[in-house]
């Protein structure tokens, strides 16, 4: 099972704000453990580039054989989702017993983004995280049953927390300036665009620049405006059955 999430996103392992920035990965103190090993990763990563990262590399920086990651980790596709599990435990589910769907959606979307901008190059996890990683599962549910609160069926349901992932990492995505799929040697997909890129860096303002705060808001505005319709109609045609 995976670690459960809190409402803080604390979990029983290393996190991405602790272990991200700061000295290199084979200073840190302990023995080597999955704790210590996604703790080593998640540093490299925050000083380099997730498309940079390697057993052999990884090793190095834990001054241990890069075979013997292999003990804990069977495949670097296992250690991704090691990662991305812990990147996912950051992301904050919506709060109380039983938010309204509309706060939910806020909170759902401003996390993932707060996530991004202060971890870019741990956010093409995130990205490529589908259904299957146990962290996104949880995190789904948690959604889904919002949801069917607010008076969807299963399958309507399951349309409406999938158009607000697409939007959310969708958005964010182009933003950061990452691409989709799996790690590749593509390195452009899989490392944030150098900072200063976009239109306000150019000259614009920042209602010029589409990555900025107003610009996400009025999007995330107009999916919600587009949902509560949706949600209406269920109920008025749920009424008069």
């Amino acid at each position: 099972m995976g670690r459960p999430i809190d409402r803080q996103g604390a979990t029983d392992g290393p996190t991405v704000s602790d272990s991200a920035e700061g000295t290199p990965a084979g200073r840190l103190p302990g023995r080597l453990s999955r704790e210590r090993i996604v703790a080593g990763a998640i540093s490299y990563v925050g000083r380099n580039c997730l498309a940079d990262l390697s057993m052999r590399r990884l090793g190095r920086e834990l001054g241990v054989e890069a075979m013997s990651l292999y003990r804990y980790f069977p495949s670097k596709a296992a250690l991704f989702s090691a990662l991305a599990d812990a990147a996912l435990a950051q992301i904050a589910p919506p709060e109380g017993e039983a938010p309204d769907w509309e706060s939910a959606v806020r909170c759902y979307a401003h996390s993932f983004r707060r996530f991004a901008k202060s971890q870019p190059r741990l956010f093409p996890l995130l990205a490529a995280a589908g259904p299957g990683q146990r962290s996104v599962g949880a995190l789904m549910a948690r959604m889904l049953d919002i949801w069917r609160r607010a008076g969807l069926d299963e399958a309507t349901a399951r349309h409406a927390q999938g158009a607000v992932h697409s939007f959310t990492i969708g958005t964010i995505s182009a933003e950061v300036g990452v691409g989709f799929g799996r790690p590749s040697d593509e390195r452009s997909e899989w490392c944030p665009r150098p900072a200063g890129k976009g239109p306000a860096a150019a000259g614009g303002s920042e209602e010029d620049d589409p990555s900025g705060d107003a610009a996400f808001e009025f999007s995330l505005d107009v999916l919600i405006d587009g949902l509560r319709d949706r949600c209406a109609a269920r109920k008025q045609g749920s009424s008069t059955a």
